[in-house]
């Protein structure tokens, strides 16, 4: 017999109940919104602005532990219990149901939020594309789920809680990382090493230490555009070579999880190639997006770069890449390019010409390297706790995955008939 024979298989039915709650005269409740990593927040933490309606009578009323779906991104893990408060106020658009009589919700917000249930999600949904897919009322009810007993549900739901909230805590850690770290930055860009200057001038980029100097960035550095696809190649001089996309490049890091690769001419890893000591920037896409960069540290050879991620070359004898880096991830640096960048609705780029005409503080070499090696002290701190993060959410998939399906049982007070 199986670890799990004593599950129920069941379907979602058996453990929602939908109701059709208005808010008819309570339309000064606050307002929720589904966000697929956090789940259920308060709408006015997750827009500046608000989307909604004027008239909210109509919106659905959401009580605390109830479950809120938004049947259009269901495919996309868009189902939350509701823990903001005890009733708020979610789209028309929206089901709300309460959970049956039997069923924990801690556990059920784990099971109909997990990878299990999303690729049933997935596969139930009926449309033109993925994006316009929609799951209907019956087809999430009819959804099939397996539930223990109760007291081994609680058992689960507690275990899996405790291993959000270590995440949670490292979290807090990398935020408070990030906030001393921009603090540092701003400090020493504005003002140089402790106790080294006692004089600073005003300069077209604000405040900067005496004995600095301001350059262009092409005045210091070599920017090379990328390479563009879907040139046609001569077989008998074609490559296939790794390269970088907009989505390898983070804030501060190189993400190579997932490289893709592309077919050129020999005589492209020349042109195109990067070097170790580039400094790489995307041109643009989100706003989070623009002017995003770190160093390349020689990670692949060879490895090319995307027309959307330029390679700065920094001159040795003018500036570090490391600090060029530093600098263009600074609250000066990131002005500076949403400043210039040409902005549609909810995107932003820059071009070479831009990136070409950015002015640069020059401190000296010394100070360069003492800059450097400072924030660097944090940046390897932020590094070690994202490692730990990350092994952190695979444990956690791992356990929920084994707990969930009922691979793993858990010990509870109550004994499980045989």
């Amino acid at each position: 017999m199986s670890s799990s024979a004593h599950w129920r298989t069941t379907t979602v039915v058996e453990a929602l109940e939908e109701h059709g709650d208005r808010a008819g005269e309570r339309s000064t409740l606050p307002l929720l919104s589904i966000t697929k990593a956090r789940g259920m927040v308060l709408a006015s933490e997750r827009f500046k602005k608000g989307l909604h309606s004027d008239d909210l009578s109509r919106y659905r009323v959401a009580h605390r532990n109830e479950f809120v779906v938004d049947p259009m991104l269901l495919w996309d893990g868009q189902i939350a219990r509701q823990r903001v408060v005890d009733a708020g106020l979610v789209s028309p658009d929206y089901r709300v149901y309460r959970i049956r009589e039997g069923v924990d919700p801690g556990f059920l917000e784990y099971l109909l939020r997990g990878p299990t249930m999303k690729t049933r999600y997935r596969v139930t949904a009926r449309g033109t594309n993925v994006r316009r897919s929609r799951i209907s009322r019956d087809d999430f009810l009819a959804l099939p789920i397996r539930l223990p007993i109760l007291a081994e549900q609680q058992k689960i739901a507690a275990i899996l809680s405790s291993v959000d909230e270590v995440i949670e805590k490292t979290d807090a850690v990398i935020a408070q990382l990030q906030v001393v770290k921009k603090a540092m930055t701003q400090e020493l860009l504005t003002r140089g090493l402790p106790g080294r200057h006692t004089r600073s001038t005003m300069t077209e980029i604000g405040e900067m230490p005496e004995g600095w100097s301001l350059a262009r960035l092409e005045d210091v550095a070599q920017v090379q555009t990328g390479m563009a696809k879907g040139k046609q190649i001569q077989a008998a001089d074609a490559v296939e070579v790794p390269y970088l996309r907009v989505a390898n490049v983070q804030d501060g890091y190189v993400d190579l999880s997932e490289m893709k690769t592309l077919v050129v001419e020999r005589g492209a890893l020349q042109r195109y190639g990067l070097r170790r000591g580039d400094v790489l920037f995307t041109e643009g896409g989100d706003a989070d997006k623009l002017g995003r960069g770190c160093v390349w540290r020689g990670q692949i050879e060879p490895c090319l770069h995307q027309n959307h991620v330029f390679v700065v070359r920094p001159d040795p004898g003018w500036v570090l890449p490391e600090f060029l880096a530093q600098y263009a991830a600074s609250t000066r640096g990131k002005a500076y390019f949403l400043d210039c960048a040409k902005q549609t609705t909810n995107l932003a780029s820059i071009n070479s010409s831009q990136l070409r005409a950015m002015p640069i503080p020059v401190p000296p070499p010394d100070e360069q390297d003492e800059i450097v090696r400072t924030l660097a002290s944090i940046d390897n701190r932020l590094e070690a706790e994202r490692g730990v993060l990350a092994t952190q959410h695979a444990l956690k998939t791992a356990v929920s995955g084994a707990l969930l399906s009922g691979d793993v049982r858990v010990n509870v007070d109550q004994e499980v008939a045989a």
